[in-house]
């Protein structure tokens, strides 16, 4: 019974995750779609990942 809902709740992790990354995706494109700023065209979209991640986790 425990294991099946450590099981769920790893699930439910991955799938918040999986969702962020879509979310950051469309923030990024949207970004780089937009802004005609050279300072943002240079960024990459993995850069877009790493800050965003980096604001989640930091609270």
């Amino acid at each position: 019974m425990q294991l099946l809902c450590i099981s769920h709740l790893m699930n439910n992790l991955l799938i918040l995750i999986d969702t962020s990354i879509r979310f950051f995706d469309l923030i990024a494109s949207f970004i780089l779609l937009v802004m005609k700023d050279p300072f943002a065209t240079k960024k990459s979209k993995s850069e877009f990942y790493i800050s965003g991640l980096i604001l989640i986790w930091s609270g």
